[in-house]
This record gives C-alpha cells, sequence and structure tokens, in this order.
C-alpha cells in the first residue's frame, strides 16, 4: 500500500493532522464565548461598524481555516504521490506557523514542515528516477 511513497511525508501528515486536531479543539474551546447573547451587536448605532465587526470574523474564520485545508492538501499529495503538491503543503505548513492564530500552538507545524520537505525531496527523486527524460 505504501510502497513508492516517502515514510517522511506520511509523518509529516500524520504529525500536522494531530496538530489540526489539537488546535481545532483550542479554537473550539476559545470561541465558545464569542458573540453568546447577540444583544452587542444589535445595540451598535452605526451598520458600518456590525459590517467591519462581520469582515473582520469572516477574515479571521478563513485564517483559521488554513491549517485544516493545509492538512487535507497533504493526504492528498500523499495518496496522489504528486511531488509538487507535497511541496505545496509544506509551503502552506509554514505559512500556518508563521500566521499564528492561536497563541504559539501553530509552531507546531514546524517539524511537519520539515518532515514533509524531506518526503518531497524523497518523492522527487524517486518520480525523476522511475521517469528518466529523453533528452
Amino acid at each position: 500500500m505504501f510502497k513508492d511513497r516517502s515514510l517522511f511525508s506520511l509523518a509529516a501528515h500524520v504529525l500536522a493532522t494531530g496538530v489540526a486536531i489539537y488546535l481545532a479543539v483550542i479554537l473550539m474551546a476559545k470561541g465558545n464565548g464569542i458573540f453568546q447573547s447577540g444583544n452587542e451587536l444589535l445595540s451598535v448605532d452605526a451598520g458600518l461598524f456590525s459590517l467591519l465587526l462581520f469582515l473582520i470574523a469572516a477574515i479571521l474564520f478563513v485564517v483559521a481555516l488554513i491549517p485544516f485545508v493545509a492538512v487535507l492538501l497533504g493526504w492528498v499529495a500523499f495518496f496522489a504521490k504528486v511531488p509538487w503538491l507535497t511541496l505545496a503543503t509544506v509551503i502552506c505548513y509554514i505559512l500556518v506557523s508563521l500566521i499564528g492564530t492561536t497563541d504559539a500552538s501553530n509552531l507546531y507545524f514546524l517539524p511537519s514542515a520539515a518532515l514533509g520537505f524531506v518526503g518531497w525531496l524523497q518523492e522527487r527523486k524517486t518520480k525523476s528516477s522511475a521517469n528518466p527524460s529523453a533528452n
């Protein structure tokens, strides 16, 4: 089943999946008290301020989704055996650790990025030796 696949890449994606689950628990725990009654937004006189709050919340929601999209992309890259997709996943892991949506928990993606980079190098080497170019 795992023939011609990098074990480093597998370790990177398993580790990133664990960190994403941990991050989801943290985000749910911290986001539990946001907008509990809903009356705060209704009492605001200016609709522009409410729109600004909505846009900030939407941006934070998209930023919070990036780790989970990166993990999904990593698993697709692993099972599809596509080296450039593994590299894109590694770049996403690095971006996730730089963005840092909650405390320093996103720094846990750095080991996944390092393992994924080694896995990408192995996948690229395996792919290039399996398909020699006709130059």
